[in-house]
């Protein structure tokens, strides 16, 4: 909830007008659920598109999040138009750790599976 926060803020210091940027913070309630990880990124793509907001226009960032949340991210994101990412460090300090003052760059997954999903049972 506190990067969203930043993430709202970096885009009011870029200078973008008032309700042009708008951040909805969402819980996942079990960060321990791939599937509803999946199903969240899901709803979320699904209500940009009742905005008008295409696939190619939406990205992903799984940076931070813990590896079942990952998880369901990517599976979200594994059609050819759907778009993911990740925030790649330009800097680290001597202990290894990124380094804030140096900032990151985001890094695009280009995944490109067009996977056909089978339920079982």
């Amino acid at each position: 909830m506190e990067n969203a926060g930043k993430i709202e803020e970096h885009c009011r210091g870029l200078g973008l007008a008032a309700g042009a940027v708008k951040v909805n913070r969402r819980v996942i309630e079990n960060v321990f659920s791939i599937e509803m990880a999946k199903a969240h990124i899901d709803f979320v793509r699904q209500e940009a598109h009742g905005y008008g907001i295409r696939d190619r226009d939406l990205i992903c960032d799984f940076t931070g999040m813990n590896k079942p949340v990952s998880a369901g991210v990517v599976l979200a994101c594994v059609r050819p138009e759907h778009r993911l990412q990740y925030m790649e460090p330009l800097g680290f300090l001597e202990g290894g750790a990124p380094d804030p003052a140096a900032g990151p760059v985001p890094v695009e997954v280009d995944v490109r599976y067009d996977v056909e999903m089978v339920a079982e049972g």
